[in-house]
């Protein structure tokens, strides 16, 4: 699970957030009041046993959009890193703009801080350019 450190009380409210919206979602089909309220801008796609909240494609050729929880934030984003071949933040996004809805920039740039093939790339040697030279004295000398 990624969660940003000092924030649990904001990962709880994405993940209550997620689950919000697809209960009323499974309620809104259980019921028959579901014709009379508003459309939603999310759906709930099904495959066997796993339900996954996405964005409500506008038109056949729209590509689909999936909410990503906090618990699946850690893999999505690993994923997207190493299609990007350890690439800078924007890059990142925009790869998970493709297929995700609520990745944020703040998430993708506390992931890549904490990436220790990144770090490798980022650090230099600190003895870089300085010349020892020897400390001559008398008793050196001989």
């Amino acid at each position: 699970m990624l969660a940003l450190p000092g924030n649990n009380s904001q990962a709880e409210q994405i993940t209550t957030s997620y689950w919000r919206k697809s209960e009323k979602l499974l309620t809104r089909r259980k019921t028959k009041l579901g014709r009379n309220l508003p459309v939603d801008y999310n759906e709930i796609l099904q495959c066997g046993d796993v339900e996954k909240l996405i964005r409500k494609l506008k038109a056949h050729t729209d590509t689909q959009l999936y909410y990503s929880t906090i618990e699946d934030s850690y893999d999505v984003l690993r994923r997207a890193h190493t299609a990007t071949g350890h690439g800078e933040q924007d890059r990142m996004l925009k790869e998970l703009s493709k297929k995700y809805v609520n990745m944020t920039y703040k998430a993708v740039e506390f992931y890549q801080s904490h990436c220790e093939e990144c770090q490798k790339k980022r650090t230099r040697p600190l003895t870089k350019g300085v010349v020892v030279n020897p400390i001559l004295t008398k008793a050196s000398r001989g």
